[in-house]
Protein backbone atom coordinates (compact mmCIF):
# COMPACT_ATOMS: atom_id res chain seq x y z
CA UNK A 1 0.00 0.00 0.00
CA UNK A 2 1.35 3.19 -0.89
CA UNK A 3 0.98 6.36 1.10
CA UNK A 4 0.02 9.50 -0.99
CA UNK A 5 -0.03 12.71 0.01
CA UNK A 6 -3.07 15.25 1.15
CA UNK A 7 -3.70 17.47 -2.00
CA UNK A 8 -3.09 21.23 -0.54
CA UNK A 9 -5.35 23.97 -0.38
CA UNK A 10 -3.82 26.73 -1.59
CA UNK A 11 -1.97 27.53 -4.28
CA UNK A 12 1.80 27.54 -3.72
CA UNK A 13 3.12 30.58 -4.72
CA UNK A 14 4.06 31.20 -8.08
CA UNK A 15 8.36 32.66 -8.25
CA UNK A 16 6.95 36.03 -9.13
CA UNK A 17 4.34 36.12 -5.71
CA UNK A 18 7.31 35.38 -3.91
CA UNK A 19 9.13 38.36 -5.52
CA UNK A 20 6.65 40.67 -4.59
CA UNK A 21 6.12 39.03 -0.98
CA UNK A 22 9.97 39.66 -0.56
CA UNK A 23 9.83 43.31 -1.67
CA UNK A 24 7.50 43.78 0.16
CA UNK A 25 8.67 42.24 3.71
CA UNK A 26 12.05 44.02 2.92
CA UNK A 27 10.38 47.47 2.98
CA UNK A 28 8.36 46.86 6.07
CA UNK A 29 12.17 45.88 7.71
CA UNK A 30 13.33 49.17 6.40
CA UNK A 31 10.25 50.84 7.71
CA UNK A 32 10.73 49.06 10.97
CA UNK A 33 14.24 50.31 11.45
CA UNK A 34 13.32 53.66 10.83
CA UNK A 35 10.74 53.44 13.63
CA UNK A 36 13.43 52.36 15.73
CA UNK A 37 15.97 54.67 14.68
CA UNK A 38 13.78 57.59 15.61
CA UNK A 39 12.51 56.05 18.83
CA UNK A 40 16.11 55.54 20.13
CA UNK A 41 17.09 59.04 18.60
CA UNK A 42 14.32 60.81 20.31
CA UNK A 43 15.51 58.75 23.78
CA UNK A 44 18.83 60.27 22.75
CA UNK A 45 20.44 56.67 22.19
CA UNK A 46 23.14 56.93 19.74
CA UNK A 47 23.27 53.34 18.34
CA UNK A 48 26.52 52.52 15.82
CA UNK A 49 27.07 49.14 14.37
CA UNK A 50 28.99 46.71 15.86
CA UNK A 51 31.41 46.54 12.86
CA UNK A 52 32.38 49.79 13.49
CA UNK A 53 32.32 49.73 17.22
CA UNK A 54 34.30 46.11 18.05
CA UNK A 55 36.74 45.49 15.44
CA UNK A 56 37.86 42.08 16.85
CA UNK A 57 41.56 42.89 16.72
CA UNK A 58 41.88 46.42 18.29
CA UNK A 59 39.23 45.53 20.78
CA UNK A 60 42.02 42.74 21.96
CA UNK A 61 44.48 45.19 21.59
CA UNK A 62 42.37 47.59 24.00
CA UNK A 63 42.09 44.61 26.31
CA UNK A 64 45.52 44.05 27.09
CA UNK A 65 45.92 47.87 27.77
CA UNK A 66 42.95 48.13 29.76
CA UNK A 67 44.38 44.95 31.58
CA UNK A 68 47.85 46.52 32.21
CA UNK A 69 46.13 49.58 33.01
CA UNK A 70 44.01 48.32 35.83
CA UNK A 71 46.76 46.53 37.09
CA UNK A 72 49.42 49.46 37.87
CA UNK A 73 46.61 51.26 39.69
CA UNK A 74 46.01 48.34 42.26
CA UNK A 75 48.86 46.02 43.69
CA UNK A 76 45.52 44.22 44.74
CA UNK A 77 44.53 40.43 43.31
CA UNK A 78 43.17 41.42 39.59
CA UNK A 79 40.64 38.75 38.59
CA UNK A 80 39.73 39.17 34.56
CA UNK A 81 36.77 37.49 33.00
CA UNK A 82 34.10 37.56 29.92
CA UNK A 83 31.07 37.73 31.46
CA UNK A 84 27.42 37.69 29.35
CA UNK A 85 24.24 39.85 30.80
CA UNK A 86 21.70 36.86 30.87
CA UNK A 87 19.08 38.98 29.81
CA UNK A 88 20.91 40.72 26.94
CA UNK A 89 23.42 38.48 25.80
CA UNK A 90 25.69 41.49 25.68
CA UNK A 91 29.53 40.68 26.56
CA UNK A 92 31.77 42.52 28.78
CA UNK A 93 34.89 42.18 30.08
CA UNK A 94 35.12 42.41 33.83
CA UNK A 95 37.51 43.14 35.90
CA UNK A 96 37.70 42.07 39.95
CA UNK A 97 40.68 44.09 42.31
CA UNK A 98 40.21 42.52 45.68
CA UNK A 99 41.36 45.34 47.72
CA UNK A 100 42.89 45.84 50.79
CA UNK A 101 42.71 49.30 52.67
CA UNK A 102 39.48 51.06 53.86
CA UNK A 103 36.09 51.27 52.33
CA UNK A 104 36.92 54.48 51.09
CA UNK A 105 40.11 53.43 49.46
CA UNK A 106 38.30 50.81 47.34
CA UNK A 107 35.88 53.93 46.66
CA UNK A 108 38.37 55.89 45.42
CA UNK A 109 40.04 53.31 43.81
CA UNK A 110 36.72 52.40 42.00
CA UNK A 111 36.11 56.15 41.01
CA UNK A 112 39.64 56.26 39.88
CA UNK A 113 39.35 53.30 37.40
CA UNK A 114 36.11 54.91 35.79
CA UNK A 115 37.66 58.29 35.11
CA UNK A 116 40.87 57.52 33.49
CA UNK A 117 39.77 54.07 31.81
CA UNK A 118 37.81 56.67 28.64
CA UNK A 119 40.92 57.46 27.29
CA UNK A 120 42.43 54.20 26.78
CA UNK A 121 39.01 52.53 26.40
CA UNK A 122 38.15 55.17 23.67
CA UNK A 123 35.37 53.86 21.55
CA UNK A 124 35.33 50.27 23.19
CA UNK A 125 34.48 51.95 26.74
CA UNK A 126 31.50 50.09 27.09
CA UNK A 127 32.63 46.53 26.82
CA UNK A 128 34.67 47.02 29.62
CA UNK A 129 33.62 46.86 33.81
CA UNK A 130 35.47 46.83 37.15
CA UNK A 131 34.81 46.38 40.26
CA UNK A 132 37.08 47.08 43.44
CA UNK A 133 35.79 44.66 46.16
CA UNK A 134 37.16 45.84 50.05
CA UNK A 135 38.95 42.51 51.53
CA UNK A 136 37.40 41.51 54.96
Amino acid sequence: MMIQPNPTTEAIPDARQLQLRLVSLEFEVQETRKELANILADAGVRVEPLSRVAEPFSLIQVTERMRQFTQALTSAKLTVEVTTDPEFGDQKVHFTADQTGSVADTVRLDERWHREMIPIAGPYRQFFTFCAVPSV
